[in-house]
């Protein structure tokens, strides 16, 4: 009997333990498919963010949408998209659209423009 078991279950861990290349990959912060909303006026700096990180991470697909900054927001309320790139935060409708179905959302500042004047002898 002890003769049979251990060659079945080296046949099972040998088994189990393999990689099935034909299925698609699954969603980590690296590889996967995600859809991403982004602003229109915003299109060559998401490009070459998306370009780089797909280069980077040969496993990721980045799925990237231009539109009008209104249906970037729509498209995340409705779950379109998991990922906006906009030029402006979440109002308060929007934030408790959120609160509503205990989420979260996380928002992070890319950049902030500004314009100065600045006279000689003055700065």
């Amino acid at each position: 009997m002890k003769n049979t078991i251990v060659p079945l279950m080296l046949f099972g861990i040998f088994f189990s333990c393999g990689t099935d290349f034909n299925k698609p990959y699954s969603d980590t912060p690296t590889s996967g498919n995600v859809k991403i909303a982004g602003d229109e006026t915003l299109e060559p700096l998401l490009d070459a963010t998306a370009d780089t990180f797909m280069g980077l991470y040969r496993y990721a697909k980045l799925n990237v949408t231009y539109k009008s900054e209104s249906a970037c927001f729509a498209d995340l309320l409705n779950d379109s998209v998991k990922v906006i790139l906009a030029t402006r935060k979440l109002n308060s409708k929007e934030e408790d659209f959120f609160k509503s179905k205990q989420l979260i959302p996380l928002t992070t500042t890319v950049a902030i423009d500004a314009c100065a004047d600045c006279q000689p002898g003055k700065c």
